[in-house]
Order: structure tokens, then C-alpha cells, then sequence
């Protein structure tokens, strides 16, 4: 193949591929929708429902890690420690009466078996006498030697002597474990006591004022309640988030729902200062298409619908908490 050839082909492919930039560039433009910065609000409670005794801050105050922002105290605490109190004296009440039945039962178990001892030993005796009597009979008429001898009534004798130490055995084995039971002091009431005496401690530990801190550097949101007031467990105390905005909520328009997708890449600017902004990236698309609000439609007065998406932006930036942006995506034909 001549040079001239190789050059012409060579020519050929870079001019195809202009043709094919500039259709590209055609065929795509930039759209763009409204959104605002904000950050997702660390909601602060607490399990027990407490009083607030001071608030050491105001809404939208800047604060560091570790500042107080609110005192609080449980609400019923001097009420919980008194019935905890009560609640366990009636346990220590009804753990006496335990043992004092245990003692009882101990006592008559051992009256029982010296009862029944003796009443082996005098049914033996009995025994003894007539099959002592037996043999002499047997013996008189020449019937039996003075060995051993085996007639019902011995057999009887033999049996009853087994079952008497039986019963004797297995009431002295339950003698054994009730003294064992009430040495060691295993009552149905312990499990109940340790817990109260748990909760009594825990209740003193918390007897003193709890405090409540930022978690990060940031900034207090909403403080739900005044001083005095009491607040059911688990509510919502304050609200903290980050000074700056981490986050991005937009609504794509309809019409542009096929244009994003997750993990795009999105330019954000500022609406008041066009020279703020930064670049981010599409981390949650919603799941339906609903009304955007009115502050960031294009038209206000024209009800419009889309999607909302989630842009992580830079922790390091300047945007405002809720300051309205663009957000610029290119999209095509």
C-alpha cells in the first residue's frame, strides 16, 4: 500500500470520528431540576421518660463534640425507688414465711421417720416372736430342725422389713435435700429479690441529673419541650445535625426520569451565589413519582410531578442548610 493511501485512510477515520463527536454533541444537552442542601437530623432520646431540668442551648446554635445541651432526670424516679423499696421488703417478708414453712416441714418430715422407725422396729420385734413361736411348734412335733426355715409368714416378715426401709430411705433422701435446699437458700423468691437489688442500683446511679451532648461538631436543630416539662420515653429531645450540608434532595421532572441513575455524577450550584458549587453523585432514587414542591418547581404556580433522588455532596463546603441549588445533568434527544 502506497503512503498516499495510508494517509488518505488515516484522514478518513479522524474525520469520521469528528462526525461522530459532533452528532454526539448534538444529540446530548444539559437539563437541569431544583433541589436544596440540607443534612439528616440525628434524633436524640432517651429510653425512660424524663423531666427536663435546663436546656443549655438554642435552636440552631453551633456547638462542639461534647457539649451539654440538655439536663434531664428521670420522671418518676423517687416514685420507682419507693416501689422498688416496698417490692422487695414483701419479698424478704415472703422469703421469712418460706422458711419458716421449710423449717416446719423439715421438723415434721423428721418426726416421721422416727415414727416409722419405730414402728419397724416393733412390727420386727412382733415378727420375731412369732416366727420364733413357729419354730417351737415345728420343732415339738418333729417336723423342721432348728435351721433355717422357710414358711410364708417368714417370707411375709422378709418382704415387710424391704418395703419398711423403702419408704424410710426415700423420706430420708427428701429429708436430705429440703435441709440442703434451705441451707443453701434456693427460695422461688430469690431470682426476684437479685433483680429488685439490680434495679434499686441502677436506679441510684441514675439518681443524679443526666446531661445529653453533641455527638459531633454541628448544630441543634429543634428542642422539643420546655424546662419542667416531662417527656414520654423514646421521644424525640433534640435535634442535631452537621454544620454543613452532606446532602442533596432534588425531584427530577418526568420527563427526565430515564436520564438519572444511580451513582451519576451531578453538577450542584448555587441559586443566590452562582459561583459556589461543587460536584456529587446520585446515592438514592425514590420509588414513585410525586407533586414537587412548589419552591422548586420551575413555574411555581404550575403543579408538577417527579421523582426524588439523594446527592452526597463534600462535608467541606459552603452551602447553607436549606439553600436552594441547581443541579445540572446532561441528557439526550
Amino acid at each position: 500500500m502506497s503512503s498516499r493511501s495510508i494517509y488518505l485512510t488515516l484522514f478518513f477515520l479522524i474525520g469520521m470520528f469528528i462526525l461522530w463527536m459532533l452528532n454526539s454533541q448534538h444529540n446530548r444537552h444539559t437539563e437541569y431540576f431544583f433541589g436544596f442542601a440540607e443534612n439528616q437530623e440525628t434524633e436524640m432520646n432517651l429510653e425512660e421518660d424524663v423531666q427536663i431540668i435546663d436546656i443549655l442551648v438554642s435552636e440552631g446554635q453551633a456547638v462542639t463534640k461534647g457539649d451539654t445541651l440538655l439536663e434531664v432526670r428521670i420522671a418518676d424516679l423517687d416514685y420507682r425507688l419507693e416501689k422498688v423499696d416496698h417490692e422487695t421488703l414483701d419479698l424478704q417478708a415472703r422469703e421469712r414465711i418460706w422458711q419458716s414453712d421449710m423449717r416446719a416441714r423439715i421438723q415434721q418430715k423428721t418426726e416421721s421417720l422416727e415414727r416409722q422407725r419405730q414402728e419397724r422396729a416393733l412390727k420386727i420385734a412382733q415378727w420375731e416372736a412369732n416366727l420364733a413361736f413357729q419354730k417351737e411348734i415345728l420343732a415339738s412335733v418333729g417336723k423342721q430342725s432348728d435351721g433355717q426355715i422357710a414358711t410364708p409368714l417368714a417370707l411375709e416378715r422378709e418382704r415387710m422389713i424391704a418395703g419398711l426401709q423403702a419408704v424410710i430411705a426415700a423420706d430420708s433422701l427428701e429429708l436430705i435435700e429440703l435441709g440442703e435446699e434451705l441451707r443453701i437458700g434456693i427460695t422461688p423468691f430469690r431470682i426476684q429479690r437479685e433483680k429488685q437489688v439490680s434495679e434499686r442500683d441502677w436506679l441510684l446511679v441514675r439518681k443524679e441529673n443526666m446531661i445529653i451532648t453533641a455527638p459531633y461538631d454541628g448544630l441543634v436543630g429543634n428542642i422539643h419541650g420546655r424546662i419542667g416539662e416531662h417527656q414520654s420515653g423514646f421521644s424525640t429531645l433534640v435535634t442535631f445535625y452537621e454544620q454543613h450540608p452532606t446532602l442533596v434532595k432534588g425531584y427530577v421532572h418526568e420527563n427526565l426520569l430515564l436520564q438519572v441513575r444511580m451513582h451519576d455524577s451531578l453538577d450542584v450550584v448555587s441559586i443566590v451565589r452562582p459561583e459556589l458549587s461543587c460536584r456529587g453523585q446520585v446515592v438514592a432514587l425514590g420509588t414513585r413519582v410525586v407533586e414537587i414542591p412548589e419552591r422548586l418547581r420551575k413555574i411555581p404556580e404550575l403543579k408538577t410531578y417527579g421523582r426524588e433522588i439523594l446527592v452526597a455532596i463534600p462535608r467541606k463546603n459552603d452551602f447553607l442548610q436549606k439553600e436552594k441549588v441547581q443541579l445540572f445533568i446532561e441528557a439526550s434527544h
